[in-house]
This record gives C-alpha cells, structure tokens and sequence, in this order.
C-alpha cells in the first residue's frame, strides 16, 4: 500500500546522527533541515507493526489415543476390574479414557489460548489498516480534495429518516427533481448540487399509484407530504428511501384508501392481534386465570381466531419461542410488539416501517412528539376528538387505556370501541420501540 507524505529531520534521523553530518561536513543546519524535509516528501510503503505468520507450530494438536479396546466374547470373555495377563480390566479401560479426556482438553484449551493469541493479533494488525487508510484518506484530501465549505440548506429531518442512505445510478437519464433526505447540499456549488438532487422519475401507471420507477428502481409509496415548501411523495426502493417532488397535473389520492396500505404489514398485524386481544377480554380471562400460559397453548387454543386481512393470531404468534411464559393478555401483546419491533430491525428497515405508519414528519424531535393524527391507522374523524380530548401526540395515545379513550370519543360522536384504539396504541407502540433499537 503507497501513498506521499512529508518527514521531518526527526522522523529520519536522530540528534547524533544529525550532528555528525553538519560537523563531519561542515553543513549548515539548516541546510540539513532543508534537505530532509525535500527527500522526505516520496513514495510511502505500508508494513504492518508485527508479523502473522502463516503457520504456528506450537498451534498443533498433541492427542495420541491410548485406549485400545479388546472386544469381549458374550459367553465367553470373564469380566473383572483389575489387570490379568489375558485381560485389561475395567480399571485400566477407564484410566485410559480419563488419559485421553485429559489429553483432549488440554489440546482444547491450548486451541482456545492460540485464537485468543491471533484474535489479540488481528486486532492490531487491522488497527494498522486503519491507521493507514485514515493516512491516505488525508493524503488524497490535502492533493485532491474540494474543500469548499457544506451548508445544510435542508430543514432537519426526524432521527429515523437518517437510517438508510441512497445510492444512486449516474447513468439513468434525467427527468424528474428528487431529494434525498439523508444528504447535505453545497450551497456553493450549484452545478454540483443540480447534478446531485436531479435523477430519473418515472410516473406510475394509472391506478398503481403506490408504485413507480425512480433511477431505475422499483419504488413503492410510503408517505405522501410537505417537504421545504413542496409537497412530496416519500418512496421506498432497494438503496434507501427518496422524496419526489407531486406533479401538479397529479391528482391526490384519496387518504382513506392509500393510508392503510403503505402501512407495513407487520405493525399492521400486531395492531390487529391487540385488537383482538381487547375484543376478547372475557374469553381470555379464564385462560390466564389458572396461570401463566405458553404461546404454543395459545396457539394450539386460539390459532384459528380471524384478525382481518385473512390473516390469524397463528400469523400474529408465528415469531415467538412456542414455549415463552405469557402471563396475561396485555403481556401477548407487549410480546408481540417487542417481537415485530425487533424482525424490522434485523431486516434494516426500520426507518421505511416507521415512516410508512407515522409518515415523514420533519418537525418532530421524537415518535412520542408526532401529531397523533400522523398515525395512520387513526380516522379522519377520530383525530379532531382526540385533540379535543388533549390527546395531541403518539406519545400522548400510548399513555391512557384504550377503554377511557374509547369512551371519550363516543361521547364525541365518533363510533370506535376499545378494541380500536388497543391496535392504534400497538402500531404506536412498535414505531417508538424502532426509534430506541440501534439497527
């Protein structure tokens, strides 16, 4: 690995060795200084600061098997415990087996201490690595770099909108604006930024408004809002999450039908399985009355149930441990959030989950401060008297039960049960628990 960089005198030689060549030659000193620094800016080689060498020859098994087992006779052979002429006996088996474990576990051991040893190796060896990879990053930045200053000229998005990041095809013919809500634009280079923020943006067919073709890529809609200024629609594609500017000639889709299905079907599920947990109060109680119970019993007893959709509590429990403890059926659905919660995460989704359910947001600090009407499975009319009942954000639905906020809504002539508000509580909740996981 070769790159430049600049010695001084005391990278190169010590004080003796300097002091000699200015007496011995009767060198100015700072002619030497000079003469240094000009040979010392030149070809750099890396070398890792110690060796790995290929083979450890104290790394190697030392296991020599000493039992050699006589195979007995039935009928015939005379079984004892001690040594005969004819016989070995159980004792001197059993000894050499103990041997032999003894001498396994040492070999184990010593395998262990050896990948200890090259694990402590390794880590160096790639603290190396770094080092130089940082070094010719610096070396490229101070020849090459374009140092003009970076102003973020956009408003500041919520923390989960920064989880994914695009990569964009250069090659796709331009059509349409896009931004990307996890880049920062240079307000001092406009053809720069132009050619940054300007990618291809295919409309969807008629009547596929929830899909398009954005650089190339399938794209699926998760939001549609307001971002500096201009309405947008928030898209989902294979590199990350992208925001396309609406087409004035586009007519808005109706919230009633698109709302619902941008929601990700896992959130969706888990706010049907609180439903039905809520609905089901009374055939659940006798179940958890004697006890604790497992999910693979829950199953077993209530797997059929239909939480909508086509889908089952079956579906709802698929994901956890069959022998998991559920001590009631407020802890089913806690579970089942947890669980859920957890499958966005690994699956590196967790930014598109919660925007598709709560949508972009950009002024919210946190989930627990967006509007509650954002939550897209709350109804138009549902909204305004939740408001009214000073229940203004996420964080807000989460905090009463669902039955007292089921009633404070019928006394405002919107017609909901607790059942309803238990699966709005439970989308609620799987969107904050993906804000506090690390993904």
């Amino acid at each position: 690995m070769a790159g430049s960089t600049t010695y001084t005198t005391a990278d190169l030689m010590n004080d003796e060795q300097f002091t000699t060549m200015v007496a011995n030659y009767g060198l100015d000193a700072n002619a030497v200084a000079h003469m240094v620094t000009l040979f010392g800016q030149g070809r750099r080689n890396f070398d890792y600061s110690l060796t790995f060498d290929q083979v450890e020859p104290d790394c190697a098994p030392h296991y020599q098997r000493t039992l050699q087992h006589q195979d007995w006779v039935d009928g015939e052979s005379v079984v004892q415990a001690g040594e005969t002429t004819n016989e070995q006996g159980f004792n001197r088996r059993f000894h050499q087996i103990e041997h032999d474990l003894d001498q396994l576990g040492q070999d184990v051991a010593e395998a262990f201490n050896c990948l200890a040893t090259m694990r402590s190796s390794l880590s160096q060896l790639l603290g190396d690595i770094r080092s130089e990879i940082n070094q010719i990053n610096a070396d490229i930045y101070n020849c090459c770099g374009n140092h003009a200053p970076i102003v973020d000229t956009v408003p500041h998005l919520p923390p989960w909108v920064y989880q994914t990041a695009p990569v964009i095809n250069p090659n796709v013919y331009v059509h349409y604006p896009y931004v990307d809500p996890a880049i920062v634009y240079s307000s001092t280079n406009a053809a720069a930024t132009q050619a940054m923020t300007y990618r291809s943006y295919v409309l969807p067919p008629a009547g596929q408004d929830d899909t398009a073709i954005i650089a190339g890529m399938s794209a699926r809609k998760l939001d549609s809002s307001v971002f500096n200024g201009q309405a947008v629609d928030v898209w989902s594609t294979p590199a990350g999450m992208l925001l396309t500017p609406v087409p004035a000639a586009t007519a808005a889709p109706d919230p009633a039908t698109t709302r619902a299905t941008q929601v990700d079907p896992r959130i969706s599920l888990t706010g049907d399985l609180a439903s039905w947990t809520a609905d089901n109060q009374a055939t659940l109680a006798p179940v958890f009355k004697a006890g604790p119970v497992t999910t693979k019993a829950l199953i077993d007893q209530f797997g059929g149930a239909d939480l909508g959709g086509g889908r089952t509590l079956r579906d709802a429990l698929a994901g956890l441990p069959p022998e998991q403890v559920i001590a009631s059926p407020d802890a089913l659905t806690s579970a089942v959030i947890d669980h859920q919660a957890g499958q966005i995460s690994a699956a590196g989704v967790a930014a598109t989950a919660t925007v598709a359910t709560i949508g972009l947001n950009t002024g919210a600090a946190d989930v627990a401060s967006v509007p509650v009407g954002s939550l897209k499975a709350v109804p138009a009319d549902a909204q305004a008297a939740l408001g009214k009942a000073k229940v203004a954000t996420i964080g807000d639905l989460q905090s009463q039960p669902a039955a007292t906020l089921a009633k404070q809504l019928n006394t405002a002539g919107v017609k909901v049960t607790a059942a309803d508000v238990a699966g709005w509580q439970a989308q609620a909740a799987v969107v904050t628990k993906l804000q506090t996981r690390k993904v």
